[in-house]
Protein backbone atom coordinates (compact mmCIF):
# COMPACT_ATOMS: atom_id res chain seq x y z
CA UNK A 1 0.00 0.00 0.00
CA UNK A 2 1.59 3.64 -1.16
CA UNK A 3 0.48 6.72 -0.02
CA UNK A 4 -0.57 8.07 -3.65
CA UNK A 5 -3.93 6.17 -3.99
CA UNK A 6 -2.25 2.83 -5.19
CA UNK A 7 -3.23 1.28 -2.44
CA UNK A 8 -6.08 -1.49 -2.00
CA UNK A 9 -8.49 0.85 0.33
CA UNK A 10 -7.33 3.75 -1.92
CA UNK A 11 -9.35 2.50 -4.98
CA UNK A 12 -12.99 3.90 -5.04
CA UNK A 13 -15.43 1.48 -4.05
CA UNK A 14 -17.70 0.23 -6.95
CA UNK A 15 -20.44 2.41 -8.11
CA UNK A 16 -23.92 -0.15 -7.54
CA UNK A 17 -27.33 0.18 -9.33
CA UNK A 18 -30.12 1.91 -7.95
CA UNK A 19 -32.15 -0.58 -9.84
CA UNK A 20 -32.21 -4.07 -9.79
CA UNK A 21 -30.36 -5.28 -13.21
CA UNK A 22 -32.70 -8.31 -13.45
CA UNK A 23 -36.01 -6.95 -12.45
CA UNK A 24 -35.66 -3.02 -13.41
CA UNK A 25 -37.87 -2.87 -9.57
CA UNK A 26 -36.01 -0.72 -7.02
CA UNK A 27 -33.84 -2.44 -5.41
CA UNK A 28 -34.78 -1.85 -1.88
CA UNK A 29 -38.92 -3.21 -3.40
CA UNK A 30 -37.16 -6.12 -5.25
CA UNK A 31 -35.28 -7.33 -2.13
CA UNK A 32 -38.50 -7.66 -0.28
CA UNK A 33 -39.41 -10.89 -1.72
CA UNK A 34 -38.68 -13.41 -4.36
CA UNK A 35 -38.96 -14.66 -7.29
CA UNK A 36 -35.93 -12.76 -8.48
CA UNK A 37 -34.79 -12.45 -12.22
CA UNK A 38 -31.77 -14.05 -13.66
CA UNK A 39 -29.30 -11.37 -12.43
CA UNK A 40 -31.02 -9.92 -9.68
CA UNK A 41 -28.46 -7.12 -8.18
CA UNK A 42 -30.36 -7.29 -4.80
CA UNK A 43 -27.40 -9.14 -2.82
CA UNK A 44 -25.63 -5.56 -3.24
CA UNK A 45 -28.78 -3.34 -2.13
CA UNK A 46 -27.39 -3.24 1.64
CA UNK A 47 -24.04 -2.26 0.66
CA UNK A 48 -25.48 0.47 -1.86
CA UNK A 49 -27.38 1.89 1.53
CA UNK A 50 -25.14 1.55 3.88
CA UNK A 51 -22.30 3.48 1.81
CA UNK A 52 -20.39 0.31 2.47
CA UNK A 53 -16.79 0.02 0.70
CA UNK A 54 -17.27 -3.83 -0.30
CA UNK A 55 -13.47 -3.90 -0.83
CA UNK A 56 -12.81 -2.87 2.66
CA UNK A 57 -15.44 -6.06 4.56
CA UNK A 58 -13.60 -8.67 1.88
CA UNK A 59 -10.30 -7.35 3.29
CA UNK A 60 -11.42 -7.40 6.75
CA UNK A 61 -13.07 -11.06 6.33
CA UNK A 62 -10.37 -12.97 4.17
CA UNK A 63 -7.94 -11.31 7.09
CA UNK A 64 -5.93 -9.31 5.15
CA UNK A 65 -5.95 -6.01 7.82
CA UNK A 66 -5.15 -8.72 10.44
CA UNK A 67 -2.32 -10.02 8.25
CA UNK A 68 -0.90 -6.55 7.30
CA UNK A 69 -0.56 -5.54 11.67
CA UNK A 70 1.10 -9.00 11.77
CA UNK A 71 3.60 -7.98 9.04
CA UNK A 72 4.26 -5.04 10.22
CA UNK A 73 4.83 -6.12 13.97
CA UNK A 74 6.61 -8.93 12.96
CA UNK A 75 9.38 -6.54 11.28
CA UNK A 76 9.22 -3.92 14.11
CA UNK A 77 10.30 -7.01 16.39
CA UNK A 78 12.90 -8.37 14.02
CA UNK A 79 14.02 -4.20 13.59
CA UNK A 80 14.73 -4.56 17.55
CA UNK A 81 16.41 -7.59 18.06
CA UNK A 82 13.62 -9.54 19.34
CA UNK A 83 13.56 -13.48 18.75
CA UNK A 84 9.66 -12.79 19.17
CA UNK A 85 6.39 -13.28 17.18
CA UNK A 86 2.92 -11.85 17.44
CA UNK A 87 1.42 -14.93 18.64
CA UNK A 88 3.97 -15.48 21.93
CA UNK A 89 3.32 -11.47 22.39
CA UNK A 90 -0.03 -11.91 22.82
CA UNK A 91 1.03 -14.71 25.23
CA UNK A 92 3.49 -13.10 27.15
CA UNK A 93 0.70 -9.91 27.37
CA UNK A 94 -1.83 -11.88 29.03
CA UNK A 95 0.31 -14.03 31.44
CA UNK A 96 1.68 -10.75 32.18
CA UNK A 97 -1.93 -9.54 34.04
CA UNK A 98 -2.68 -13.18 35.25
CA UNK A 99 0.29 -15.30 35.66
CA UNK A 100 -0.28 -19.45 35.91
CA UNK A 101 -3.10 -20.27 34.04
CA UNK A 102 -4.19 -23.29 32.37
CA UNK A 103 -3.67 -23.96 28.73
CA UNK A 104 -7.33 -24.17 27.93
CA UNK A 105 -7.22 -20.25 29.88
CA UNK A 106 -4.63 -18.73 26.71
CA UNK A 107 -6.64 -20.89 24.21
CA UNK A 108 -9.60 -18.88 24.90
CA UNK A 109 -8.01 -15.54 25.79
CA UNK A 110 -5.94 -15.84 21.91
CA UNK A 111 -8.64 -18.04 20.38
CA UNK A 112 -6.28 -20.48 19.18
CA UNK A 113 -6.74 -24.14 19.04
CA UNK A 114 -5.35 -26.57 22.12
CA UNK A 115 -2.83 -28.14 19.75
CA UNK A 116 -1.55 -24.54 18.11
CA UNK A 117 -0.82 -23.41 21.76
CA UNK A 118 0.54 -26.26 22.65
CA UNK A 119 2.66 -26.12 19.86
CA UNK A 120 3.81 -22.37 21.09
CA UNK A 121 4.13 -22.74 24.54
CA UNK A 122 6.53 -25.73 23.66
CA UNK A 123 8.52 -23.01 21.48
CA UNK A 124 8.22 -20.45 24.26
CA UNK A 125 9.51 -22.67 27.37
CA UNK A 126 12.75 -23.51 25.10
CA UNK A 127 13.18 -19.77 24.39
CA UNK A 128 12.79 -19.44 28.17
CA UNK A 129 10.01 -17.36 28.31
CA UNK A 130 7.09 -19.40 30.09
CA UNK A 131 7.65 -22.33 31.95
CA UNK A 132 4.87 -25.04 33.31
CA UNK A 133 3.89 -26.07 36.63
CA UNK A 134 1.64 -28.96 38.08
CA UNK A 135 -1.46 -27.92 39.07
CA UNK A 136 -1.64 -27.92 42.83
CA UNK A 137 -5.68 -28.02 42.33
CA UNK A 138 -5.17 -31.07 39.78
CA UNK A 139 -2.05 -32.54 38.92
CA UNK A 140 -3.15 -34.02 35.57
CA UNK A 141 -2.97 -30.51 34.00
CA UNK A 142 -0.47 -27.89 34.04
CA UNK A 143 -0.24 -24.09 34.87
CA UNK A 144 1.76 -21.90 32.81
CA UNK A 145 4.03 -18.91 34.40
CA UNK A 146 5.83 -16.18 32.71
CA UNK A 147 9.83 -16.23 34.06
CA UNK A 148 11.92 -13.61 34.40
CA UNK A 149 13.10 -13.67 31.07
CA UNK A 150 9.82 -13.92 29.62
CA UNK A 151 8.90 -10.26 31.74
CA UNK A 152 11.74 -8.78 30.19
CA UNK A 153 11.21 -9.67 26.86
CA UNK A 154 7.58 -8.57 27.20
CA UNK A 155 8.25 -4.82 28.75
CA UNK A 156 10.59 -4.58 25.77
CA UNK A 157 8.04 -5.93 22.89
CA UNK A 158 5.87 -4.11 24.74
CA UNK A 159 6.82 -0.20 23.48
CA UNK A 160 7.65 -1.81 19.71
CA UNK A 161 4.12 -3.17 19.56
CA UNK A 162 2.95 0.20 20.79
CA UNK A 163 4.99 2.17 18.21
CA UNK A 164 3.05 -0.61 15.77
CA UNK A 165 -0.17 0.34 16.70
CA UNK A 166 0.53 3.99 16.27
CA UNK A 167 1.84 3.78 13.37
CA UNK A 168 -1.33 1.64 12.01
CA UNK A 169 -3.74 4.32 13.53
CA UNK A 170 -2.00 7.03 12.04
CA UNK A 171 -4.44 10.32 11.24
CA UNK A 172 -7.23 8.43 13.55
CA UNK A 173 -8.74 10.81 16.11
CA UNK A 174 -9.52 9.57 19.61
CA UNK A 175 -13.59 9.83 18.67
CA UNK A 176 -13.00 7.98 15.94
CA UNK A 177 -10.81 5.43 17.58
CA UNK A 178 -13.15 5.33 20.31
CA UNK A 179 -16.76 4.61 17.62
CA UNK A 180 -14.61 1.98 15.93
CA UNK A 181 -13.34 0.12 18.53
CA UNK A 182 -17.28 -0.11 19.76
CA UNK A 183 -18.17 -0.97 16.59
CA UNK A 184 -15.95 -3.71 16.04
CA UNK A 185 -16.91 -4.95 19.39
CA UNK A 186 -20.77 -5.28 18.69
CA UNK A 187 -19.76 -6.54 15.33
CA UNK A 188 -17.79 -9.30 17.16
CA UNK A 189 -20.28 -10.44 19.59
CA UNK A 190 -23.05 -10.86 17.04
CA UNK A 191 -20.72 -12.77 14.79
CA UNK A 192 -19.71 -15.22 17.95
CA UNK A 193 -22.75 -15.43 19.76
CA UNK A 194 -25.27 -15.59 16.56
CA UNK A 195 -28.02 -13.37 17.30
CA UNK A 196 -28.13 -9.83 17.40
CA UNK A 197 -27.75 -7.99 20.37
CA UNK A 198 -28.74 -4.31 21.10
CA UNK A 199 -26.35 -2.11 19.87
CA UNK A 200 -24.96 -0.53 22.95
CA UNK A 201 -24.35 3.27 22.27
CA UNK A 202 -20.76 4.49 21.33
CA UNK A 203 -19.13 6.52 24.15
CA UNK A 204 -17.58 10.08 22.32
CA UNK A 205 -15.44 13.13 23.69
CA UNK A 206 -16.51 16.66 22.76
CA UNK A 207 -13.58 18.80 21.82
CA UNK A 208 -12.09 20.50 23.97
CA UNK A 209 -12.09 24.44 23.01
Amino acid sequence: MNSQGGGYFSRPAPAFPKRCAGTGKNLYLCRQGPPHASGCACQTAIAMELHLDLKLIFAILNGKVSAAIYRQLQRHFSEAGLALTPEQWTVLLYLSEQDGVSQQQLCEATYKEKPAMSHLLDSMERNGLVRRRVNPQDRRSNLIHLTQRGRIVKSSGQKVALRSLKEALRGLGEESLIISQNVLRQIFENATTGRSARPSTPTTHKAQP
